[in-house]
């Protein structure tokens, strides 16, 4: 999952930052995920979650949602049965 969201990240935008982010898109493996940071101390974990945080801050303005209403109507067995959409099974329970 975190994969999907790394794929937005343009490596240029954090090379002389505090995350210390490298460029690897030039690598076919990691041309989906084209930037790597290193964590080697506790305080590079933190400025990971900062940036994890980052990330995800941009990933919901980016997102547009449209909810969309959907109104079924509701029909007796007899007129489902009629439109072919369901059938009278006897069975014995």
């Amino acid at each position: 999952q975190v994969t999907r969201i790394m794929t937005f990240i343009n490596p240029a935008k954090y090379a002389d930052t505090k995350y210390f982010a490298k460029d690897v898109s030039n690598v076919k493996k990691f041309q989906t995920v084209p930037m790597m940071v290193k964590i080697k101390s506790n305080r590079g974990v933190k400025d990971a979650k900062e940036l994890i945080d980052i990330l995800l801050a941009d990933q919901t303005k980016k997102v547009r949602f449209t909810p969309v209403d959907y109104k079924f109507e509701s029909k007796d067995d007899n007129a489902l049965i009629e439109a072919g959409l369901a059938k009278y099974v006897n069975s014995k329970f």
